[in-house]
């Protein structure tokens, strides 16, 4: 069984584990953190901070043997949905990352405001078809 939900405080060392893998050491206790979780055990992470009213996506990150399998896009489905509860409509990624494009993000127009290279409006993002025909229900 799969699920994505915030991380519980029992699963920071976990999750730091995941995440120093990668090189990245962060403070998860801090921010919209979620975790995807595949048969009981921690396999990914995720996660934003809010910044004057708009989201920067820090990361996602998967175990690599379970990468390639889309379970990024639930992460950062979830983390846009909790933006979105809270009343965040725009959210910023530091540099260019294909994966990024590949979901919705477009490069930020006036980066002299915001410095950073992509930006995704999540009304956007939830209200555009994701999959198969656009007249679909």
């Amino acid at each position: 069984m799969i699920a994505i939900r915030e991380i519980h405080s029992s699963e920071f060392e976990i999750a730091n584990n995941i995440l120093s893998g990668e090189g990245i050491v962060d403070d998860i206790s801090q921010g919209i953190v979620y975790v995807l979780i595949k048969d009981d055990k921690v396999i990914g992470i995720s996660k934003m901070r809010i910044n004057n009213g708009y989201g920067i996506l820090d990361y996602i990150v998967l175990k690599k043997e379970n990468r390639g399998l889309d379970y990024g896009d639930g992460l950062l489905r979830a983390v846009l949905f909790k933006a979105k509860a809270i009343g965040i409509e725009e959210v910023y990624y530091a540099k260019y990352h294909q994966y990024l494009i590949k979901k919705g993000f477009n490069y930020t127009e006036d980066s002299s405001n915001i410095p950073y290279e992509l930006s995704l409006n999540i009304n956007n993002f939830f209200n555009n078809c994701c999959c198969g025909d656009e007249n679909e229900i």
